[in-house]
């Protein structure tokens, strides 16, 4: 057990730089925390682990009856108390989830409070550069072809299925016995949520293009806002014009349950390029994954939740978090015992060695 969590030990460190960072930041801009909105993505998150263990158990069982076991209740209890049991798995859940958990909880309370932090200052550059690096608005580009009612609804169902995605790839690599692609995704998003999402964002503080009006006062945007409006109209399926709103109207009041603006770089590209990195091995996910990322990349422009240049960083960090990921990760397996202390990689390629059925994701 003791080894078991001792896997761990950088991520734990790297969560505590995480919270030591951000509450001398909150001290020293003498800002107070907002806590709603992080409760909420944790509660959330929480819930969605609760639901997902039996359904995995209702998985097996129906499973079972199909393949006509003789005994299923039977069989289903072995099964799950030999998995829980094997290679401390209980434990790497737990301490896997937690450490997801309690990321997720400093950096939406660190993303929440940063209007307290920095005010809003690089959207003109961001503009700037987008029209520099594109000749247009990129949104000009892409809005002849991702602009029609049903491209506008399939992209808007993508980039509101994220926050699902997020907690399906957490779930997936916290039941995994895979214990370097485990490590390998939760220090890419340590990383990510603490670096890109926090400091960065606090850094290069910005709204976006669909704050940029009223942020400003430039109608600079104006011709896509009104097309997304138009659209909704026709349609009602325009819903990131709602959550845009919930995020102006606490900005703007400080209040509501939702909070948290931040436009560089775009954690939603982000992820969904670790998603890519993460699945990448498996052919069919890759290619589902890739179709997402630019999927998510171009909803972000068209959607006016980003600047291009945000979803090209977004892109550029998701590479450098998993390449810092991946030596941190197969440093913390020294010294482990079991399979959780070989190399996942150097496993894999021992076909038909047991280890392979061990630790296979």
């Amino acid at each position: 057990m003791t080894k078991a969590i001792y896997v761990y030990r950088y991520a734990i460190l790297l969560l505590v730089l995480h919270v030591a960072a951000s509450v001398f930041a909150f001290e020293y801009f003498k800002s107070t925390p907002v806590i709603i909105t992080s409760s909420v993505y944790v509660t959330y998150a929480a819930l969605c682990a609760i639901i997902a263990a039996p359904c995995i158990l209702i998985a097996l069982t129906i499973k079972l009856f199909v393949n006509k076991h003789p005994n299923p209740t039977t069989e289903l209890i072995q099964m799950s108390r030999f998995w829980f049991n094997n290679n401390h798995n209980g434990i790497h859940i737990i301490t896997t989830y937690v450490l997801f958990l309690a990321t997720f909880s400093v950096f939406g309370t660190v993303k929440s409070t940063l209007p307290q932090l920095v005010p809003f200052q690089y959207d003109l550059f961001f503009y700037q550069l987008d029209q520099k690096i594109f000749g247009v608005d990129p949104y000009e580009l892409l809005l002849p072809i991702f602009g029609g009612d049903w491209q506008l609804f399939i992209l808007n169902n993508a980039y509101q299925a994220w926050l699902v995605a997020m907690v399906a790839s957490i779930l997936w690599v916290t039941f995994s016995s895979n214990h370097l692609r485990r490590l390998e995704y939760l220090f890419a998003s340590i990383l990510s949520f603490a670096i890109s999402g926090n400091l960065l964002a606090v850094t290069f503080s910005s709204a976006g293009p669909c704050f940029f009006g009223p942020l400003l006062g430039l109608d600079y945007y104006a011709p896509l806002l009104d097309h997304l409006n138009e659209v909704n109209e026709r349609t009602g399926t325009v819903w990131a014009l709602v959550g845009q709103h919930l995020l102006w109207d606490y900005y703007a009041n400080s209040k509501g349950f939702i909070s948290g603006i931040s436009a560089m770089p775009s954690l939603h590209t982000i992820f969904a390029w670790l998603w890519v990195f993460a699945a990448w091995q498996h052919r069919a996910l890759r290619i589902v994954t890739i179709i997402y990322a630019i999927m998510i990349f171009i909803g972000s422009i068209v959607l006016g939740w980003h600047y291009a240049v945000d979803g090209i960083a977004g892109f550029v960090l998701a590479l450098l978090a998993w390449a810092a990921a991946r030596p941190i990760a197969r440093a913390s397996l020294r010294g482990a015992e079991g399979p959780a202390g070989v190399f996942a990689s150097d496993q894999l390629q021992k076909t038909g060695s047991p280890a392979r059925k061990t630790i296979r994701s």
